[in-house]
């Protein structure tokens, strides 16, 4: 047998090249990648959309208060995981990415699919995500490998919980 044989993937290939999704690939993710085609989500993309300089400012300055509470909770978190390849972002109500943090090397690499301040990442600008779900189902949710809906994001493993209030 493959060493490095991996369910999901085929699952996930399955999908892609056929729309056939096998009975081992849970629910939030079947629905998520049926809405990720409807939407002409690429699976092969990726990279969300970063807003200009002015809409990002503005979107900080309306999310000051979230912020200004949050970011010290995330310094909090990141020495507990620092040097272990996390990344710690704060998202708001609409999905953009308003605060991040983690380890040199990781976040360079996220450079790559525009996971920085004043990203989009919905469902609907970069396909099945941890972020994307917990904001349109209200819930905590974790993806791991080809759960995401775009390859690019299949090396990763995401953790999401809505904040209320």
């Amino acid at each position: 047998m493959d060493e490095f044989f991996d369910p999901m993937k085929n699952a996930w290939s399955d999908f892609i090249e056929h729309g056939i999704i096998g009975p081992d690939v849970r629910k939030e993710v079947t629905d998520s990648w049926r809405l990720c085609r409807s939407m002409g989500v690429n699976p092969m993309g990726g990279a969300g959309l970063v807003l200009d300089d002015g809409a990002l400012r503005k979107r900080l300055k309306d999310n000051d208060t979230l912020i200004s509470i949050a970011h010290p909770i995330m310094e909090q978190i990141y020495k507990q995981v620092k040097g272990s390849g996390f990344v710690i972002v704060l998202v708001d109500k609409d999905g953009y990415l308003i605060d991040r943090m983690g380890d040199g090397e990781v976040m360079a690499e996220s450079r790559k699919i525009n996971f920085v301040e004043g990203a989009l990442w919905t469902e609907g600008a970069v396909g099945t995500n941890a972020i994307g779900l917990a904001l349109r189902l209200d819930l905590p949710i974790q993806l791991i490998g080809a759960e995401h809906y775009c390859v690019t994001h299949h090396i990763g493993t995401c953790s999401a919980a809505p904040i209320h209030d």
